[in-house]
């Protein structure tokens, strides 16, 4: 008989594509000091570039936080499942 497969958590896959985004926003932020200052993006980057990439830093940082949250409450209740198991 096979184990029950354990709940998903829905957070890590945020986590991942708000990471790489920062990581990308960041690497834009930078860039965009380098290339043709008249270039619209560059232009966007220039105006914008520290608050996209806090915006980004605070999604991370958030979305961290839920996966952690939400990877406790299931590790507490499985726990329990198996001590409720284990008394019977």
């Amino acid at each position: 008989m096979t184990a029950p497969r354990p709940a998903r958590n829905p957070f890590w896959g945020l986590v991942v594509l708000s990471a790489a985004g920062f990581c990308i926003g960041v690497l834009a932020y930078v860039s965009a000091g380098l290339g043709d200052r008249t270039h619209p993006l560059n232009q966007f980057f220039n105006r914008h570039g520290a608050a996209v990439t806090i915006g980004l830093a605070i999604a991370t940082v958030l979305s961290g936080g839920l996966a952690l949250r939400v990877d406790r409450v299931q590790t507490l209740r499985q726990s329990s499942k198996q001590n409720e198991r284990s008394e019977e």
